[in-house]
């Protein structure tokens, strides 16, 4: 894995904040790469060569230093630009893309802006959610840590299993000995 960060503030500090955060026994130096740009502006992107990436993430704190208001403004602009790029014609070869809007009612709007395949995190309406259940649930908050959090405990992946469709969902425990299903994702 190769990460590029495009980011107004690329420089020592965001570099070592990420080796901080990727933690000493795992960080290689060329497994990271700085750019300094933002993504509203189409040079900028081709600098990163967003158009061959396998995913693409834009958090909202890319845009923190404006007032909240403007933050979805950009981060849909960003997604503009990015779906509008020049010699790609087929959405289907846009990379992936994950976006954070900060108001949960600008997540359909988010949607239309990228012809690719698109995953928005709405930031309000996943926090109100989260803070609802631990309320209901003391001590779950310290689950959520654990399962988001990469290389500590336990983690969630998505996985296919193909040979596993037809089956009952109780019969599924015992297909994965090191694992514990937690549920179907489907196709929308």
């Amino acid at each position: 894995l190769h990460v590029v960060v495009l980011s107004q503030d690329a420089g020592a500090s965001l570099l070592d904040e990420i080796r901080t955060s990727v933690g000493s026994d795992r960080w290689k130096p060329s497994m990271v790469t700085l750019r300094s740009g933002t993504a509203l502006r189409k040079d900028h992107l081709e600098r990163v060569d967003f158009a061959n990436a396998s995913a693409v993430i834009l958090p909202a704190g890319d845009f923190s230093d404006v007032d909240p208001a403007t933050v979805d403004t950009f981060t849909i602009k960003a997604l503009l630009s990015m779906s509008n790029q020049t010699g790609i014609d087929d959405p289907s070869e846009l990379p992936l893309a994950v976006a954070e809007v900060v108001d949960g009612r600008k997540a359909d709007i988010a949607r239309s802006a990228y012809r690719g395949h698109l995953e928005v995190i709405a930031a309000d309406t996943v926090i109100a959610r989260l803070l609802g259940q631990n309320l209901r649930h003391h001590g779950l908050s310290e689950v959520y840590a654990e399962l988001l959090t990469h290389g500590e405990g336990n983690e969630l992946y998505v996985r296919k299993h193909p040979e596993l469709g037809g089956r009952r969902w109780s019969e599924l425990a015992s297909c994965f000995e090191l694992a514990v299903p937690f549920g179907l994702l489907k196709r929308r």
